[in-house]
């Protein structure tokens, strides 16, 4: 009788250990999240005053007109169109995202940051130097808003999902995510969060691997891409990555 009670207690045991580890796992997430989110409520004054910064010195560099103009921005899509697809619905073979219902202010971002270098400059983001030598044959700002306002007229399509994971296990992953991104991965100007719903599932495996390697998020003024990079310590392994990108794919 003691013998069958001892064991019964081992059992016991190694189920609550088997909880203990799998709740300090969802502890380390959490924090880890809470003090990365703590830093953009932080840095969002600081960043607010650079955009303002730079508004205004763009108010002085450029002149009017300062809104993108569709039909202008047709012309200097066409050398985009070669990776990006002629309706933005870009392409796995040249590692072009979709761009094709990506926020305005994100993909002005983005470019600028091509731009001066904050993105595409490491010698471990390959891809990126490519498109930072595309973004620099744009001449001037103008030509940078105008481009994107031409790719905001494009139709919004769901992509077809080309991965393999787990959408339920993802959704655990992302309910850390969505703090950011949103619930429906809709994206948040005000955290600096892209819109990641209707991306391409094997973009955002990609540019996850490349976070967490250092490709992304390494220069000192890419605030938010350290921000994203840090947040990656929360996927262990590519299955990680897989899962809660099936998620999204998942998403409405």
């Amino acid at each position: 009788m003691e013998r069958r009670k001892s064991g019964g207690s081992c059992g016991r045991i190694g189920v609550t250990l088997g909880e203990s580890a799998h709740r300090g796992k969802e502890v380390r997430m959490v924090t880890l999240v809470a003090i990365v989110f703590a830093g953009v409520l932080i840095a969002a004054p600081a960043t607010f005053a650079e955009t303002e910064e730079h508004a205004d010195h763009g108010r002085e560099q450029h002149s009017r007109p300062v809104e993108g103009r569709p039909v202008e921005g047709r012309v200097f899509y066409q050398v985009c169109q070669t990776c990006h697809g002629e309706s933005g619905e870009g392409d796995a073979r040249q590692n072009a995202p979709r761009i094709a219902g990506q926020a305005e202010w994100y993909l002005i971002r983005q470019l600028q940051n091509f731009r001066s270098g904050i993105r595409g400059a490491s010698p471990a983001d390959a891809t990126g130097a490519q498109m930072r030598a595309m973004a620099m044959t744009l001449p001037d700002h103008q030509a940078l808003l105008d481009v994107v306002a031409y790719v905001k007229t494009f139709p919004e399509r769901k992509p077809t999902p080309s991965i393999q994971g787990d959408p339920e296990h993802g959704r655990k992953i992302f309910l850390q995510c969505a703090a950011c991104h949103g619930a429906g991965a809709e994206g948040n100007e005000l955290f600096g969060a892209p819109r990641l719903n209707g991306q391409n599932d094997w973009y955002l495996v990609a540019q996850l691997k490349k976070l967490k390697a250092g490709g992304r998020g390494w220069h000192p003024a890419d605030h938010r891409g350290f921000q994203m990079a840090s947040v990656t310590a929360l996927l262990e392994n590519e299955r990680d990555m897989l899962d809660v990108v099936a998620y999204i794919g998942s998403l409405p």
